[in-house]
Order: structure tokens, then C-alpha cells, then sequence
């Protein structure tokens, strides 16, 4: 674990030199504006196709028609832009293709001429570019649209250039060149808009006073005893706990592995802390590297409990469960998919070593406390999951100003007797409370 981890944080700072700097993650959020998003996207790119339209119609062959289908493909896409700004983002992928339906068979019409050119047809980059070209405006569905439009960008740069490079087998005509100029400005003034409007992905409802009819404005839960270190706390007190209590009853090489996790959570918590207390850290990964470094001297012991156990030990199944689980507190250090969505694969991948588990349970002596032991291994995951999520969704979360002196007057908010206090007080004199008296006997 160690070595794969130490390459992937050189990997990291590697990067992190020959990269531009990333913009924050405020500075990606939709701002709301008064203008028609659509009308904007269509203003900024159309003069490019225009003048592309002009020189493919001089080109010959089906150029001419094959650039008429692209332009249909880049007004669904300005409709698609201006209509996901007067509306929520759908929840579900089967509405979200409904959306991008018009979009999709367009530029499936743009593809049709590549697939059918050819390869001896002398215009086929001509129609190799235009079908990629169209096949760009898929960023509105991409998962990385930033990434997906410079891929697409080389790909129709390097056709542009096999136009350029073909000049006089093309009979020196010059409309050649001017068409393959005017195709690379075209995806280039794109690859810019996506980069600057929608480097996160396709905007929604940013107009202002955009809400359809049917749409109720989401309210962002902002309870007052949430707190990123008496929330951490409370899992170590709770979920672990109870995984603690279900590896001892069980005992043996189990219940060593449990202190080695009980361990790791721990050096974690005091990473959290710290990370409240510093500002951001940036690109200085190694700075990362150096404070996660006492949570991973805790978790490299823990796969080799797998190897270490006696031979003949029933409960390999479960040591080894518990290493695949381990790796879910790696999610400090996990820059590609996110924490929050590191900690959710993690928790969906340890769920078959459940099932396989299961599926043998009733062979073990006290087979209920097996049956505990999972439930308590599945809570545990599922409250760190949606820990993460809530306070460290975006990356570990620094200078969250969250001091440990905080955290009594938390846990006492997060208390039932206190919670029934402020009930009372909220409804004293709205609700008359009746005297039960004793019925003497």
C-alpha cells in the first residue's frame, strides 16, 4: 500500500509543477446572470461556422452538406446550453438524455459522412474533421468537459493538418486551406467557451427567476450541531466502537486487526484537527503527504494480518474484508474522483466480501455474532461515508475555523435531552400538556 501510495504522491507533485494553477471551486460555481446563456453561446460561435460554411460550400463533394448538419447540431447545443440554465439539473440519466436527445441525433447526422466516406475519397479528413467536430459538442454529458474538449480539439487539429499536408494532391486549390483555418478556429473558439462558462460541467438554473412550473427550491440542511470534529468524534464513540466490540467478542487475529483500524481513526482525527486549524494547502502535496504519513504508518500493518494468520484460521474471509475496507481511510489523499466519491466506491466494493461471508455464516460457532460483526463493519463504513460527504466533499477541508473547545457545547446540541428542551421551548404556550395523575389505588 505504502509504495503505490508514494508513487501516486510523486505522480501528484509532478503534475502539480507542469500544470496552470486550478481555478478554486467557488470560481466554478454558476453565477446568476439576466442574459439568454443560449443566445450568448450562439453568438460567440457562430460567426466561426459561418465562415467554415462558406469555404466548405466551395470545397465540393458533400462537404457543403455535411457542414449544413453541423450547424443544426450547434443550435441544438446553444437550445440545450439557454434551456439547462432556466432549469434544474435532472436527477436521474434517463431524463438527463431526453434533454440531450436533439443534440446526440444531430451530430449522429454530422457522423454519418465519415462512417460512410471512402478511404480513397480525397476529402475524408474533410469529413473526418466536421464529424468530430460535432462529436466535441458532447461535452454537455462528459464527466470532465474541460478534458473532453482538448481531446477533441487535437483530434480535429491533427485531420486540419492532413488537409494542410494534402495540399497538392487536392489540386493546390487554396478553399482547402482556408476551410481547414476556419474548422481548427471553430473548435478552438469551443474548447475556450467550455473552459471559461462551464469547466465543471453544463451550468443549470442561473438565470434569474428561473423556476419552472413544478419546481420547489431545494433547502440546504444547516443544522447547528454539525461540527467537523465532534461529528468525527462522535463516529470513534459510536460506529468504531461498536466494530471494536463485535471483533473482541469474536476475538484472535480479528481482534488485533480492529486495533490496528481503531488506531489509524485516530491519527486521522488528529489530521482533521489540524487541517481545520491551517490555511489551505494548495499544490504543496508534500505537505499533505507529510500529514497523512501517521495515519498510513497505522494502516500498513493491517493487510498483513491476511498473510500473518495461522493456518488453517476460519476467519480469513474477515481479515481480508477488513483490509479492502482499510483503504477507505486513504480518502484525504485521493485528488482524481473526489473523497466523497472515493469513500462510496470503497464502501460499494467491501459489500461482496460481505455477501461472501454471509453466504457462509451458519457453518461458524455463534454465527449471530459473524451477522454483528458485518452490521457494525456496514454502519461504520456508511457513517464515514457520509461524514466525508458532509464536511470534506470537495478535499480535505482546511481553515474550517472548527476548534476542539467547540466540541461539548456541540455534543450537548446533538443530546436527546436537549433536544427536547428546545422542542418545549419552541412550543410553550401552543400546546397545553395535560397532568396524568396516578389513579389511587
Amino acid at each position: 500500500m505504502f509504495n503505490a501510495w508514494e508513487a501516486g504522491m510523486v505522480k501528484c507533485e509532478n503534475y502539480a509543477r507542469s500544470a496552470p494553477p486550478k481555478q478554486k471551486r467557488s470560481h466554478l460555481a454558476a453565477k446568476e446572470v439576466t442574459h439568454d446563456p443560449g443566445q450568448a453561446c450562439k453568438d460567440l460561435l457562430m460567426p466561426y461556422f459561418d465562415l467554415l460554411q462558406t469555404h466548405a460550400e466551395q470545397t465540393g463533394g458533400k462537404v457543403g452538406q455535411q457542414t449544413k448538419l453541423l450547424r443544426e447540431a450547434l443550435l441544438r447545443h446553444a437550445e440545450l446550453v439557454g434551456r439547462a440554465a432556466t432549469m434544474p439539473k435532472p436527477m436521474d440519466q434517463k431524463s438527463m438524455r431526453k434533454e440531450a436527445q436533439p443534440l446526440v441525433d444531430a451530430a449522429y447526422d454530422v457522423a454519418e459522412y465519415k462512417d460512410n466516406a471512402s478511404p480513397r475519397d480525397p476529402l475524408k479528413n474533410h469529413y473526418i474533421a466536421l464529424a468530430e467536430t460535432a462529436a466535441m459538442l458532447g461535452w454537455v454529458v462528459a464527466p470532465a468537459p474541460v478534458k473532453h474538449v482538448a481531446e477533441y480539439e487535437k483530434i480535429v487539429g491533427m485531420f486540419t493538418e492532413n488537409i494542410l499536408a494534402s495540399f497538392i494532391e487536392l489540386g493546390c486549390n487554396p478553399v482547402h486551406t482556408d476551410f481547414a483555418e476556419a474548422c481548427k478556429a471553430l473548435v478552438q473558439a469551443l474548447a475556450k467557451y467550455v473552459r471559461e462558462e462551464h469547466p465543471a460541467g453544463l451550468k443549470w438554473n442561473y438565470v434569474k427567476g428561473a423556476k419552472p412550473l413544478g419546481y420547489k427550491e431545494a433547502k440546504i440542511d444547516r443544522a447547528d450541531h454539525y461540527h467537523p470534529l465532534a461529528d468525527y468524534l462522535d463516529m470513534i464513540d459510536g460506529p468504531l466502537e461498536g466494530y471494536m466490540f463485535t471483533s473482541q467478542r469474536i476475538g484472535g487475529p480479528l481482534e488485533a486487526q480492529s486495533k490496528c483500524i481503531y488506531a489509524a481513526f485516530e491519527k486521522q482525527y488528529d489530521m482533521v484537527t489540524r487541517a481545520a486549524a491551517l490555511e489551505h494547502q494548495g499544490k504543496n502535496y508534500s505537505d499533505m503527504k507529510v500529514m497523512f504519513m501517521s495515519t498510513l504508518h497505522e494502516l500498513n500493518p493491517i493487510n498483513e494480518f491476511v498473510e500473518k494468520a495461522p493456518k488453517g484460521y476460519p476467519f480469513v474471509d474477515h481479515l481480508r474484508t477488513v483490509s479492502e475496507f482499510a483503504g477507505i481511510l486513504m480518502w484525504p489523499v485521493i485528488f482524481d474522483v473526489g473523497p466523497a466519491t472515493y469513500t462510496s466506491d470503497i464502501e460499494t466494493g467491501v459489500a461482496v466480501y460481505f455477501e461472501k461471508i454471509l453466504a457462509t455464516v451458519d457453518r461458524f460457532p455463534r454465527a449471530e455474532w459473524h451477522r454483528d460483526w458485518i452490521k457494525s463493519l456496514k454502519l461504520l463504513a456508511r457513517t464515514l461515508r457520509q461524514y466525508v460527504t458532509r464536511h470534506h466533499n470537495g478535499g480535505l477541508a482546511f481553515d474550517s475555523r472548527a476548534m476542539p473547545k467547540e466540541i461539548p457545547d456541540v455534543m450537548k446540541r446533538k443530546s436527546v435531552a436537549y433536544q427536547l428542551e428546545v422542542l418545549k421551548e419552541k412550543n410553550r404556550g401552543k400546546v397545553k400538556h395535560h397532568e396524568i395523575r396516578q389513579r389511587k389505588r
